[in-house]
């Protein structure tokens, strides 16, 4: 079948190249040059600078190989000369410029990155089909990183109600400023391990239930500068009380409530993730040696369930008497859970206020999307999948392009879009490269 398809596939990109030719010189081969038009062209002469497609004319062809799903196939791509004798520099959309493989496969490659699969076995499948390096196939990863650039840039369609912020760690190889000499001499630049956070944000539509990822900032740690960096950007975009939102939740990090007290966003909830406030209890029991490993998971499920009991109270009045119940039968044993639940305690109810305005409205918001990170969570699982199969990225740019692809496709599948991800994604790179 490949054998078959291979020379219409060739036949169809040299004629679309010639068609990109026709398209910017403004005539088709061998039509007579219309000296009165002083259209510009993106195309430049490198040696005089013109972008006058009337000073431009064809000047034969470069061949050279790419490789496609159907095997290697062979181009022509075509050479622009100008009157002054220079050559212009055009990139083109069928072709990229020195691009090794063409869209299909690195949409592939791209499509098993997403799903956890390593570069070597990416290789090995690929294998019947079209031999891939190693390098050719990390440098079509490496290609979802511009496009996750160019989304940050971009204003947010629509603010959602509800902002999710949270982490989750990454390990990545960062340059140490020293330089070292290999057994052959050449001089190579020293990495070390260096250990980070990934922030990210994800916006939540109560009324509908759509969740979408908006935004990621990679740093050392979840601190002040690095969540402030998130938030200034996610403003910038659009993301702000008087478009629509009403509530960010957080999981009690101090470098992101630094960053909300800096960026101001308007009058907006700022509500403690009611998960990791549960969580903390079991993580602050104590006398827990003394214990049976039995007795241990007794005593932790029993604080928990308890925990959990507060906030499934119908008011904000029901969870305050609940607290109060909790304290007086806990006090005495684990002063160090009590004083945990005690600990923002307000801040962990506010969905109550937020969810009472809303209804006066007429909105019926489920409580599920008002008062934790979970849903982050488990948009953060998928994440963590493809982080243990990497183990160490080698960039910052693998290190966003892989994040953003597997973003993408659990968006896709998350909100059933119409058609394949990755074919919506191969469209994106040829915008891009238009």
């Amino acid at each position: 079948m490949a054998v078959q398809v291979r020379p219409i596939v060739e036949r169809l990109l040299n004629r679309s190249l010639d068609q990109e030719v026709d398209n910017l010189l403004g005539r088709e081969r061998y039509q007579r040059v219309d000296f009165s038009d002083g259209t510009e062209v993106a195309a430049k002469c490198n040696r005089c600078g013109c972008q006058r497609r009337v000073e431009f004319r064809r000047g034969g062809h470069e061949d050279r190989t790419i490789g496609t799903l159907y095997g290697a196939v062979r181009i022509r791509t075509p050479r622009i000369e100008c009157n002054c004798g220079g050559l212009v520099r055009h990139e083109y959309v069928s072709v990229r410029p020195r691009a090794r493989l063409w869209y299909d496969v690195q949409e592939r490659v791209q499509e098993l990155s997403a799903v956890a699969v390593s570069l070597r076995d990416t290789i090995e499948l690929l294998a019947k089909e079209i031999d891939v390096g190693l390098r050719a196939a990390n440098e079509a990863v490496n290609e979802a990183a511009e496009l996750a650039e160019r989304e940050q840039e971009k204003p947010l369609a629509e603010v959602p109600p509800v902002v999710l912020l949270d982490g989750l760690g990454q390990r990545k190889m960062e340059e140490t400023g020293e330089v070292k000499t290999d057994r052959l001499g050449r001089q190579r630049k020293v990495k070390a391990l260096q250990r980070g956070m990934t922030l990210v944000a994800m916006g939540i539509w109560p009324e509908t239930g759509q969740k979408k990822v908006l935004d990621f900032e990679y740093g050392t740690e979840e601190d002040e500068a690095s969540c402030t960096a998130l938030i200034a950007r996610l403003e910038e975009r659009g993301l702000r009380a008087e478009n629509g939102l009403k509530e960010v939740i957080i999981d009690g990090s101090k470098g992101f409530l630094a960053a909300l007290e800096m960026v101001d966003l308007g009058p907006v909830v700022i509500h403690r993730c009611v998960f990791h406030k549960i969580r903390n209890l079991a993580e602050n029991l104590e006398g827990l040696e003394e214990l049976t490993r039995a007795a241990r998971q007794r005593l932790r499920e029993e604080v928990l369930r308890e925990g959990s009991w507060i906030y499934r109270a119908r008011s904000k009045a029901g969870a305050y008497r609940r607290r109060e119940q909790f304290c007086q039968k806990w006090g005495a044993q684990q002063p160090k859970v009590v004083e945990s639940i005690l600990r923002d305690f307000e801040a962990s109810v506010r969905y109550y206020d937020l969810q009472a305005e809303m209804k006066a409205q007429g909105q019926d918001w489920p409580v599920q999307y008002l008062r934790s990170t979970s849903a982050l969570e488990r948009e953060n699982r998928t994440q963590r999948r493809k982080r243990r199969q990497v183990g160490v990225f080698q960039s910052k740019e693998g290190l966003e392009a892989s994040t953003w692809l597997v973003k993408e496709r659990a968006e896709h599948h998350r909100e059933r879009r119409p058609g394949l991800w990755i074919d919506l994604q191969m469209q994106r790179q040829v915008q891009v490269a238009a």
